[in-house]
């Protein structure tokens, strides 16, 4: 495998200098430079590589969560979704904010019953939260008799979901 034009976008994309991505991966400079110039690598090298885009593989991960609220007649859907990236500190900021005071991770967090003071608590910490979130209100899809009904609830998650990574 040629690491060079991966190397190469790395240290464009990040910002990087080439000492500092040297350290990441945990190799020397000169070694990098040799990558850089398409030279294969050591087994050791190709070792250090290998894990080292393993693990940034694993932080690029997203995790989706998707809700939705009717309107009153069922005519529309609000649907929202969070998006977070898989690494521990971010889903720890995500679980803080969204199950205050040690919920339970299984059910669904709901404003309705909880106190002004908590709900101001989860707002506030919502700023500093490193999640993406969008919103779509969406018109329901009729349901015709040869539509299947499950795809038509799911239409406007889909709906969201395809407006997101478009």
């Amino acid at each position: 495998m040629a690491y060079a034009y991966l190397l190469t976008r790395l240290l464009s994309e990040d910002h990087l200098s080439q000492k500092a991505l040297a350290d990441a991966i945990g190799i020397a400079s000169a070694t990098l430079r040799r990558l850089l110039n398409d030279q294969a690598p050591s087994a050791a090298t190709k070792r250090k590589l290998e894990a080292f885009f393993k693990q940034r593989q694993a932080q690029e991960q997203w995790v989706i969560y998707l809700d939705e609220s009717f309107t009153q007649r069922s005519e529309r859907m609000y649907v929202s979704a969070t998006l977070i990236k898989n690494c521990d500190r971010d889903m720890k900021v995500f679980r803080e904010v969204v199950y205050p005071n040690q919920q339970s991770l299984k059910k669904e967090s709901k404003a309705v019953g909880k106190s002004n003071d908590t709900v101001r608590l989860i707002l506030q910490a919502l700023v500093a939260d490193p999640a993406q979130r969008f919103m779509s209100l969406v018109q329901m899809p009729p349901i015709p008799l040869l539509y299947p009904t499950g795809l038509a609830v799911l239409h406007p998650y889909l709906q969201l979901l395809a407006a997101i990574f478009t």
